[in-house]
């Protein structure tokens, strides 16, 4: 997804003809003011596309997926699943997730990354002050 082309509403369209937003370090939007989420994106895909932002990939945060419609297979730590309407998909920093081909199905699905302030394999997951 490119930051540049994407809309400014659920209800634009991009170049792809593809409506959402996505924000992130580059595109920051409404985070600027909640530091403590690194991405949000909600995207409906009218077309079989390839984004190679989707791909296998770590976060520096916990990544979580919604999926509201179409089917989506993708992978979490080398294991094959298949994300359907109403799926969740939660991982850490150290769990490498996202699609083996880069393939993104009709559908709508989001995204948020949220970065604690401590999580790791060797200490317990605090969120930070905004969060008790």
């Amino acid at each position: 997804m490119n930051s540049f082309s994407l809309p400014k509403n659920i209800k634009e369209k991009d170049v792809h003809g593809n409506s959402g937003v996505w924000w992130h370090e580059n595109n920051p939007g409404p985070l600027q003011k909640l530091p403590f989420i690194r991405q949000f994106g909600s995207m409906k895909f009218s077309k079989v596309r390839i984004d190679e932002t989707m791909r296998p990939h770590l976060n520096d945060g916990i990544e979580i997926h919604y999926v509201n419609s179409g089917k989506y297979d993708w992978v979490i730590e080398g294991k094959e699943i298949e994300l359907l309407p109403e799926n969740l998909s939660v991982t850490a920093p150290w769990h490498e997730n996202g699609s083996l081909s880069g393939i993104m199905d009709i559908g709508q699905i989001n995204w948020i990354i949220i970065k604690p302030s401590e999580f790791s394999k060797d200490k317990a997951l605090d969120f930070g002050s905004w969060s008790k």
